[in-house]
């Protein structure tokens, strides 16, 4: 848990339920890491209070992703929509003597989350997560950001602690350079590239009576909207299920090709791109695998789970081997 979370003490959950106006011991933790999440009960539905630290982000930058979610959900996408305060805004500030938080509310999504297991999983499942995902890229090309909201980051980038990488992790780190590098030759036309979620797994989404609703808009940015379609495809496929990752690629590469033409029939019925965007799919599948194998490393070389680390040591061989996770 980062310092600043035990710093969002009783005191503070106290100021953040005065701007709400809830008893603040309605507020019940859910969890979190890069923000801190709890939900609350008002007029008989149920919200969702995200605090997010000045560390992670600016006040500006809430802003801005608050603004973009308020654009996608007042055109046709469903997503836990963002809860203006009485005063109109979507964040207000709470502080305890040189720290600042920022807080914002949204509609608790209904369900739960799903996996390989569940039996919503599955080829209808694919063709909605392809659908929401084409009508949010449809929707953003009429997104006009007003001139007080602060633009989102192009290609966000994950911060790795590079000066303490071992020497297998370095190999790692400078094979996701060289695709980055490839990446940035990739041409930024407005059909192909523009604001995404950038972060759509099964984890950012609830399923209820077979429905989507999308939530966790904290990295969305500028991107090239394959990238959306390979988190998705990678996701599903290798962790459908986190407890047992995939790591054989003739399964690997069965599970995306199906996975991928259910998603894309949904996706098409939404947005039309440009088929040579999917010829790119599989740089931006490796992207991932690098970024999570370099997140993982320290996790899951240590993790008590045999899966956990069958999956770290055949990843580890195969990309410094440049042998794909799999194939499409």
């Amino acid at each position: 848990m980062p310092n600043w979370q035990v710093k969002f003490d009783e005191e503070m959950l106290k100021q953040a339920a005065e701007q709400i106006q809830v008893d603040w011991t309605t507020i019940k933790y859910i969890g979190g890491f890069e923000n801190v999440v709890y939900s609350f009960p008002k007029d008989d539905h149920e919200f969702i209070l995200r605090v997010t630290h000045q560390s992670h982000q600016e006040q500006e930058m809430v802003i801005s992703e608050l603004d973009f979610m308020d654009h996608l959900a007042k055109h046709g996408v469903k997503l836990a929509r963002p809860i203006p305060f009485q005063d109109g805004s979507l964040v207000q500030t709470v502080v305890k003597e040189e720290e600042r938080f920022m807080i914002c509310v949204m509609e608790k999504a209904p369900g739960g989350h799903v996996n390989a297991s569940d039996p919503y999983w599955g080829t209808e499942l694919f063709e909605q997560w392809g659908e929401v995902t084409g009508r949010m890229h449809a929707v953003t090309l009429h997104y006009e950001r007003p001139e007080t909201v602060l633009a989102r980051p192009h290609q966000g980038k994950l911060d790795f602690d590079y000066a303490n990488f071992g020497t297998v992790e370095q190999q790692l780190y400078e094979k996701l350079l060289q695709i980055n590098d490839r990446i940035n030759q990739l041409p930024r036309n407005r059909e192909g590239y523009g604001l995404c979620h950038r972060d759509l797994h099964s984890g950012n989404f609830f399923v209820h009576e077979g429905r989507i609703t999308v939530f966790d808009f904290d990295d969305c940015g500028y991107d090239y909207m394959v990238h959306d379609i390979a988190i998705a495809v990678y996701y599903s496929t290798i962790f459908g299920d986190w407890r047992k990752p995939e790591v054989e690629q003739s399964r690997t590469s069965s599970l995306a090709a199906a996975m991928l033409r259910s998603f894309m029939k949904g996706y098409n019925r939404e947005y039309a791109l440009d088929n040579k965007w999917l010829e790119e799919l599989p740089l931006f599948i490796e992207k991932r695998r690098l970024e999570l194998v370099l997140l993982l490393f320290q996790e899951f070389s240590e993790s008590q789970r045999e899966q956990d680390r069958v999956w770290l040591a055949r990843n580890i061989h195969d990309a410094l081997n440049d042998i794909a996770c799999l194939e499409l």
